[in-house]
């Protein structure tokens, strides 16, 4: 299995996304970004500048070091995530 750093932004977008039950239309609307900009992140092909990094973590309720650094999110941050999602952070 690969390590959580070795997970692309977009692969740790993506399944963050979908467990909130947001689609890439929702999230690229209330960040303030079109679609195919968010869709282009998600699939790896750009990266976010910081202001949408920051827009993003704030609507999927997270830190950029949970997206960005290799070690897991710290417990109080993932005790709202499914077992699926603490068990992908912990890796």
């Amino acid at each position: 299995m690969a390590s959580r750093r070795e997970l692309p932004l977009g692969i740790r977008l993506h399944a963050i996304r979908t467990r909130l039950g947001l689609n890439q239309a929702e999230v690229a609307k209330r960040i303030g970004i079109t679609q195919a900009v968010y869709g282009r992140i998600e699939r790896g092909d750009s990266y976010p500048r910081v202001k949408t990094l920051l827009a993003l973590c704030e609507v999927l309720g997270l830190q950029p070091d949970d997206l960005l650094l290799s070690a897991a999110p710290s417990v109080s941050r993932a005790d709202g995530f499914s077992k699926e999602m603490r068990q992908l952070l912990a890796v």
